[in-house]
């Protein structure tokens, strides 16, 4: 789980990511609220830990942002507020329980902070937060792109496979790779990475019959499961998918990303192998224009 820590407090925020760090993640920090939403946009961070009072962005301004950010997983946000008498007579203002909700958050503290208090807050929300990743992966639709998901086309082609078998006829997997996906989320971050994929999908979802399925099978990989074709048959297929996804453009600032593909398949049923069989297979036929 990616963890951010939002804090000009120095002392605040090494106490934080040593806990963190203690407890098996890898904390980043910010020292200011704009800062952070520059690091949200860019990653994709499941647990956000902020002050109320953080220079640039205020902890509930944060939260709006955040809440308005379109993300297929959710951002779990607590809002550390200072309650010392001293500290709230030199200028800060409180902010308050109601406040930090009614801006969207999930959790409020207090500080001087309590670190038994961090953990049990925290693993409240890793288990909501793991919660909805197994309804997420479970079988269904990948939100960002509108296809099936991992789960989901796993299942529907383990029943296909059987009725393949049984009616002794043939099947193809096409799996259509993005290139330089980690190099373009390096460079262009996780919104502009999934806007890019979610523009490939529509594409495949165009080029694909429909009959055919659709799924998102990794971060960087989608699989289009045909029926009642061979390989050798349904390259028009494959042809579709590369002049659809060159016509792809994402303008990002002064730049635009063109997505580029490698397009692999498989045909089935295959001896006795079973789908996980299927599935891993590493000498997949690869096509060139």
């Amino acid at each position: 789980m990616r963890v951010l820590i939002v804090s000009d407090d120095q002392v605040f925020a090494r106490l934080v990511t040593r806990k963190f760090e203690s407890w098996g993640h890898r904390p980043s920090v910010a020292t200011t609220g704009t800062e952070a939403y520059e690091l949200i946009c860019q990653q994709p961070f499941r647990f956000v830990i902020t002050g109320a009072n953080v220079p640039g962005l205020s902890g509930p301004e944060l939260c709006r942002k955040i809440r308005k950010l379109k993300r297929d997983r959710y951002i779990y946000v607590v809002i550390c507020e200072n309650q010392d008498k001293a500290v709230l007579q030199a200028g800060a203002e409180p902010l308050g329980l109601m406040a930090g909700l009614q801006a969207g958050a999930d959790d409020h503290l207090t500080l001087p902070l309590n670190p038994l208090e961090l953990r049990l807050r925290f693993k409240n929300a890793k288990r909501l937060l793991n919660l909805e990743d197994e309804l997420r992966e479970g079988p269904g639709m990948d939100k960002l792109t509108g296809v099936a998901n991992n789960a989901s086309m796993r299942e529907f082609f383990r029943l296909m496979l059987a009725d393949y078998r049984r009616t002794k006829r043939q099947g193809a997997l096409i799996f259509v790779h993005i290139d330089g996906y980690d190099r373009a989320f390096a460079e262009h971050g996780y919104d502009t990475t999934q806007r890019m994929m979610a523009e490939i999908a529509a594409v495949l979802k165009r080029s694909a019959r429909d009959c055919d399925l659709v799924a998102r099978y990794a971060d960087d990989e989608f699989c289009i499961m045909l029926h009642d074709t061979h390989w050798d048959k349904c390259m028009p297929v494959a042809e579709r998918v590369i002049a659809n996804a060159e016509s792809i453009s994402i303008v990002v600032g002064d730049e635009t990303l063109h997505p580029h593909i490698t397009i692999k398949a498989v045909n089935f049923p295959m001896e006795d192998l079973s789908v996980d069989d299927i599935l891993a297979l590493p000498d997949r036929i690869s096509y060139a224009a």
